[in-house]
């Protein structure tokens, strides 16, 4: 009986050991296994992502310096502007010049057409005695000689010329002139850009102070690369 008990106790702690041998191998591996799987995930997304932002990036920038150089535009943007003191916004279209190299948005309810060589005309519908002159100048002007002639211009309208009260213009560089006698406004707006300078010449009345979407439609203005 003695034996037979300590053969009794002798496999059962050769079971525990072996068991305690299974456990401690098991533990050993499982571990190893989540480690792999948690750094192998986040390198995986965080090259996945940064790669797709990257081409997306790159995309944008492409398309936004090709529509840029070739001219391409949308068809229709929305213009706001103040009508005898209210504000408005409406949906002005794209239109190209027949007779100078450029292209513009137009609100509904006026028109391009060509003057001269070297001029156009926007006029509102209505009344086509309300209308603003578009002159595309060469990027070789003396923008002092355009100021001075523009000054001799308003002249025949009324001797005070002055700065009109339009607010800050949307151009980033520009010079603002205007005359007015008991019915008629006339303002004039040299655009100094280095490479496309341009001028507008309003042509409004009081009581039909249509300047401001004068204004909004003549800073859409885009000289074509092949103006010279």
């Amino acid at each position: 009986m003695i034996k037979y008990s300590k053969l009794l106790i002798g496999t059962g702690l050769l079971c525990i050991g072996l068991a305690g041998c299974g456990t401690s191998n098991d533990a050993g591996k499982k571990p190893e296994k989540k480690a792999e799987q948690t750094s192998a995930q986040p390198s995986g997304k965080t090259e996945q992502a940064s790669g797709s932002a990257g081409s997306q990036s790159d995309g944008k920038t492409a398309d936004n310096s090709s529509a840029e150089q070739s001219g391409v535009r949308v068809m229709e943007q929305n213009l706001t502007f103040q009508l005898n003191g209210a504000s408005k916004t409406e949906t002005a279209f794209l239109k190209k010049s027949d007779n100078q190299s450029y292209s513009l948005y137009i609100l509904p309810e006026f028109e391009l057409t060509s003057e001269e060589p070297g001029k156009d005309n926007i006029f509102l519908k209505s009344d086509d005695s309300v209308f603003m002159r578009v002159e595309i100048l060469s990027d070789s002007a003396d923008l002092t000689t355009e100021e001075e002639m523009i000054k001799a211009q308003l002249g025949a309208v009324s001797k005070d010329i002055s700065t009109p009260t339009l607010g800050k213009l949307p151009f980033k560089n520009a010079a603002a002139f205007e005359a007015a006698n008991n019915t008629d406004v006339v303002t004039s707006i040299l655009v100094k850009d280095d490479k496309t300078p341009f001028k507008v010449t309003m042509f409004t009345k009081k009581g039909a102070d249509y300047r401001s979407a004068f204004i909004q439609m003549a800073n859409t203005v885009l000289v074509s690369p092949e103006k010279k």
